[in-house]
């Protein structure tokens, strides 16, 4: 039964407000999966077209790692044909890449469960190259890992493009593989969700830090995402008895200060949005709270937590584990099993059912070497090396804990000594060491903020902002823009929920120092621009070199109607030009240039004229809004605004738009650009322009013709005379001129 525009504008909100209340963003992806055979029976009706952009930018938001971390394989699979469909209605790189991402993903899977033939074929669609063959190279004896390894070895010197796609998957294999913590534990969780989904298999990592309680004190204390709470949680409650379950082995030990002091522990589940309930993290914060209190004394104990061990059960004071609801362990059990941990810890009364559930698993998965440790009690845990390892960093601090003491012998020159010392901090504190590197090249997001990294990975300093939580859509850049040789950084953050400081640009020296913040966003110059109080999304961040100064540029996307704001600063926060266009993409303002001093060239969509576009802007003069134009918006001061109006292919295929490709400066007084006409990329048309921006030249790429070729085999097209087709093509190239739209054809005519 159809539904009017005016229905569907109601299902719509409604849906959004379902959305809303959606806490974790996984299922929000889900549900939009869900939604979108109803509107995609209405995408191709332009009264529908506001709608299908606030979908498909609220889509591409949520499509980052975090977020498919415990999706299953099938819904991978949904998402991915799902993304495949939309981009018959916009393709854009955005999308293209999050295609490939989710591909990556779900390779990941495959691999980690041994199924080594499927994780290969999706491999090879990500680099465009199916048909590739894979050699009967792997044993039957050997697991998932070592399978996958085989391969990887295989393709380094046969396919260096295959093989740097491997390395990602490998590399975040071997890092959980050869890991050794004593903050952070994996946890197994089950969620409970609605809309048919009723029970999710989570795993997260649970980080930690434990203390000696004040000397006052007559109890423990427990904060859990700095929140303090009672023994009569239901989720961390179970925690209190963890650190009393430690306290208990510790006093075995007959360590007097560990077991007559009151813990402090301060427990986090890291980059987390949802809230769980149960008992089951007991036994990881027990393990946590031993490792951290056991840190100190390393001369006496040297075991930290491996990273390939993921956890559930509860713990009682006694240290009895105790069991987990079998409705959810096997949830729990299947989370583990599609992820590159090796053993599953659990309470020995679970482990009859769970090695049962997990047989199911490997007999669709014979290679996936899971292997279960059950546990009576909590000593179990400490005393098996498969969890507790030994220690292989801070034997530094050790020896210089010792050399510290021995110094105090005569026979010990203290220069030599002295050297040691030296040689051993730096093994600790890195940053001690002359010509430590402090120039900032990398940003790592926080849920609260960033930290700043240099090149070899080590923190150098880090920000927190006065909001409840930083989304994975934040932004940043880093560069030298004052050419002293040091860095930079840029950061534009996205909140959750919207705060003062979202889509503001911050800009710090290499030392910290802010150097100037301000907004974004274009207010009271677009249709809905009327508050900061909005849901704006960064794009990106730019640094353009200029020989007065350089120039930083921050792009904000807002849907509904779609519309992106440019705003140019110098390095001092001076506010430059600014310019709002009608539409966004992936590739809008990725693709610029500086053409004989004449401004920033800009690839994007007018999603106005359903099409993609080039702009041309002085950065320091710019201001108002691209055509066309209604009563209330300011008219744009570009030095050029050009449209590419969809090809037949385009249309017949059902193409919402077509998109922008890229901009090459083949000379000072030429440039060309790609649009892509189709969802494959490789089907474009290239239009060349000269110096006084009018397009004199077109061809059509191999793919492009062979496509259209196809579709007049198919009868969907009208045969045609190739070199008049590219120059209609050529002709309906269309200029905005003073106050309306002309194409290069009428322009032809009226010179001849």
């Amino acid at each position: 039964m159809s539904v009017s525009p005016l229905q569907f504008a109601q299902e719509f909100e409604k849906f959004k407000s379902e959305l809303s209340k959606i806490p974790a963003e996984d299922i929000q992806i889900l549900r939009l999966m869900d939604f979108w055979p109803n509107l995609k029976e209405k995408v191709t009706d332009r009264s529908y077209q506001s709608y299908f952009e606030e979908y498909h930018a609220y889509l591409v938001s949520l499509l980052n790692h975090d977020n498919l971390n415990d999706l299953t394989i099938d819904e991978l699979k949904q998402l991915a044909e799902a993304i495949i469909d939309i981009q018959h209605f916009q393709s854009d790189d955005e999308f293209i890449e999050s295609l490939n991402f989710v591909y990556t993903k779900l390779a990941s899977l495959y691999f980690y469960v041994g199924d080594i033939d499927e994780g290969l074929k999706l491999c090879g669609t990500i680099i465009g190259d199916e048909s590739l063959s894979i050699p009967d190279i792997i044993s039957a004896s050997q697991d998932a890992y070592s399978a996958f390894n085989t391969v990887y070895d295989y393709f380094k010197d046969s396919h260096p493009q295959f093989f740097r796609l491997l390395s990602q998957i490998h590399d975040e294999w071997e890092s959980v593989r050869d890991a050794y913590y004593y903050d952070r534990v994996y946890c197994l969780f089950v969620e409970k969700t609605d809309h048919g989904r009723s029970l999710r298999g989570r795993m997260r990592l649970l980080k930690g830090s434990v203390e000696y309680f004040d000397k006052n004190a007559t109890t423990d204390e427990i904060t859990f995402d700095n929140q303090i709470k009672t023994p009569d949680d239901p989720f961390v409650g179970a925690s209190y008895d963890a650190l009393k379950a430690v306290r208990g082995i510790f006093k075995n030990l007959n360590y007097k200060t560990e077991s007559t002091s009151f813990y402090h522990a301060h427990f986090a589940i890291h980059e987390s949005g949802q809230t769980f309930t149960g008992d089951s993290i007991g036994l990881a914060t027990g393990l946590l709270a031993y490792t951290q209190l056991m840190r100190p004394d390393i001369s006496r104990v040297d075991r930290f937590l491996s990273a390939e061990i993921a956890c559930t059960g509860g713990i009682e004071e006694s240290g009895q584990i105790t069991k987990v609801n079998d409705e959810s362990l096997k949830y729990k059990i299947e989370r583990a099993f599609f992820s590159p941990v090796k053993y599953l810890v659990l309470p020995k009364d679970n482990q009859t059912e769970a090695d049962n559930y997990l047989k199911q698993l490997q007999k669709r998965y014979p290679k996936r070497n899971l292997i279960i440790i059950g546990l009576y009690k909590f000593s179990d845990a400490i005393e098996n090396r498969n969890i507790l390892r030994d220690e292989k960093v801070c034997i530094g601090e050790f020896v210089t804990k010792k050399a510290i003491k021995y110094s105090r012998a005569a026979k010990i020159q203290v220069p030599i000594l002295l050297a040691l010392l030296y040689a051993l901090i730096c093994i600790i504190y890195p940053k001690a060491w002359i010509g430590f590197d402090w120039n900032p090249q990398y940003v790592q997001p926080t849920e609260t903020g960033f930290i700043a990294l240099n090149a070899d990975s080590v923190p150098l300093w880090s920000v927190e902002f006065d909001s409840e939580s930083l989304t994975n859509s934040s932004k940043w850049k880093i560069g030298d823009l004052d050419d002293d040789g040091k860095n930079e950084v840029a950061f534009i953050p996205t909140t959750l929920p919207v705060c003062d400081i979202n889509a503001n640009l911050f800009l710090y020296d290499d030392d910290k120092d802010l150097i100037f913040q301000d907004t974004c966003v274009i207010l009271n110059e677009y249709i809905g621009d009327t508050t900061l109080q909005q849901p704006y999304f960064p794009g990106d961040i730019d640094f353009i070199s200029k020989e007065e100064s350089p120039i930083i540029i921050s792009r904000i996307k807002k849907s509904f109607p779609a519309r992106l704001h440019l705003k140019f600063w110098n390095m001092n926060g001076d506010p430059l030009g600014w310019y709002i266009n009608a539409g966004f993409s992936g590739a809008s303002g990725k693709c610029f240039a500086n053409v004989q001093d004449e401004g920033l060239f800009f690839l994007s969509y007018n999603n106005r004229m359903d099409c993609a576009c080039l702009f041309v802007l002085d950065p320091d003069s710019s201001y108002g809004t691209s055509p066309p134009y209604g009563m209330n918006n300011k008219k744009g001061k570009q030095k050029c605004y050009i449209l590419f109006p969809r090809t037949d292919l385009n249309k017949v295929n059902l193409c919402k738009y077509n998109y922008p490709g890229k901009l090459v400066v083949e000379s000072d007084s030429l440039f060309m650009v790609e649009i892509g006409e189709m969802n494959n990329l490789s089907s474009r048309i290239r239009y060349y322009f000269n110096k006084d921006f009018r397009v004199f030249d077109v061809k059509a790429e191999d793919p492009f013709i062979n496509a259209r070729d196809k579709a007049v085999r198919e009868s969907k097209l009208d045969p045609i005379e190739w070199q008049t087709y590219l120059e209609d093509l050529r002709d309906g190239v269309t200029y905005w001129i003073d106050s309306d739209w002309v194409t290069e054809g009428e322009l032809r005519a009226a010179e001849k």
